[in-house]
């Protein structure tokens, strides 16, 4: 019995004792990429110096996006999907927080605005609608478990993830080892958490997003000729399911998401989202199975009489070369839209937006993805990273 004891305890505590340096690098590793940082640590740092915060571990978007507006309880908000996250701060007179990648269907949409009015409540809020939204055949989450997920947590999985990536070939080893001996840190490069730190991607102060990583050329580009995109399209899955009838629930959520926010005396705009005119070009081949995008886009202007209509990008003089992928316009494709919308407002609403900043900004970077280059290294440029011949 004690023998098998004993070789029990071998067998255990050689690989334990073996991996135990391994588990100390991956913790220092993890704690100076900021991994480890809770969102209240990283938003306080961000609203006092800037920064971008990507992670890499952690599903805590809502939560993060939360903290941004309990920190700033701006006067301007975007909620919306990953697809209104280049709304910038610069576009705007008055305070803002991009609350993207916090509304992924209509359903969600309530929560959030829910969560949004317990903190405060904004003057005025661009609501992005996306055309898949009216679609009864597109699949929406049930549950929200990730609008609890604070990240910052160590847990023995995330423990040992750093390894795991290193045996991968998602990053070298002397960037690996940087980290651990604390040649570089999410202090000294003011960005947190190992997507921001890598590869540029991740939110700025004002939860906006930034795609450094391919615009500039850092890693392989993966949005190549729209490829990703017209993949999903070709076997309409996911957000390209075929479907005729409109969603009569779902218009109806975003009606009382709407309601909810007239109601306690918010500005209200909506607007659809737009998508690259190869992808809208390609989607108008496969006939009536997407003609339930014309009757949702038709049925959204019945909910709120501040409504806009970006799906066509090419109707407002945006072209490919603007996206960054085939259905995320760029920052300067965001200009467009909120200048459009600008407009068409009344001026008390259209005061808080600087349509001056808008117009030169407009000018100046027609045809790129991205304007803003605050984390733009001295030597970089933005490239044809979709390579569709487009001149950056």
């Amino acid at each position: 019995m004690q023998a098998k004891t004993r070789n029990f305890f071998i067998a255990f505590a050689i690989p334990l004792a073996l991996s135990f340096p391994f588990g100390i690098a991956s913790y220092v590793f993890l704690l100076n990429s900021g991994e480890l940082d809770s969102i209240t640590e990283v938003v306080e740092h961000q609203r006092a110096e800037g920064g971008l915060y990507g992670t890499a571990l952690h599903n805590n978007v809502y939560a993060y996006k939360l903290e941004l507006y309990r920190a700033a309880r701006p006067d301007v908000v975007v909620i919306g999907s990953s697809r209104v996250l280049q709304m910038r701060e610069t576009f705007f007179e008055d305070t803002f927080i991009n609350l993207g990648r916090t509304v992924n269907s209509a359903r969600e949409a309530e929560l959030l605005i829910d969560d949004m009015l317990e903190i405060s409540k904004p003057k005025m809020v661009f609501f992005g609608i996306d055309f898949w939204w009216g679609n009864p055949n597109t699949v929406e989450a049930l549950h929200f478990l990730n609008h609890d997920d604070r990240g910052g947590a160590l847990t023995p999985e995330a423990l040992f993830a750093p390894v795991k990536w290193l045996v991968d070939g998602k990053f070298d080893f002397g960037f690996f080892t940087d980290l651990v001996t604390g040649r570089l840190s999410a202090s000294s490069a003011n960005r947190f958490g190992l997507s921001a730190i890598r590869r540029g991607l991740g939110f700025a102060r004002d939860g906006s997003n930034y795609y450094l990583a391919w615009v500039y050329g850092r890693t392989d580009p993966p949005y190549v000729k729209f490829k990703e995109t017209l993949r999903w399209l070709g076997v309409a899955n996911s957000h390209y399911r075929f479907g005729q009838e409109v969603s009569e629930e779902r218009l109806a959520t975003i009606k009382r998401s709407v309601d909810m926010l007239k109601v306690a005396g918010v500005e209200v705009v909506t607007f659809v989202t737009p998508v690259a005119p190869l992808i809208w070009q390609e989607m108008e081949k496969k006939g009536d199975r997407y003609s339930y995008i014309h009757g949702f886009r038709e049925r959204l202007h019945t909910i709120n009489d501040r409504h806009f209509d970006f799906f066509d990008a090419a109707q407002m003089g945006s072209g490919d070369c603007e996206f960054v992928d085939g259905i995320h316009g760029g920052d300067v494709n965001m200009a467009r839209q909120v200048k459009a919308m600008s407009e068409a407002l009344p001026s008390s609403m259209r005061a808080r937006v600087d349509v001056k900043h808008l117009e030169q900004l407009i000018k100046r970077y027609s045809g790129n993805a991205l304007s803003d280059d605050q984390f733009r290294l001295p030597d970089e440029r933005e490239i044809d990273f979709l390579q569709l011949d487009c001149d950056k």
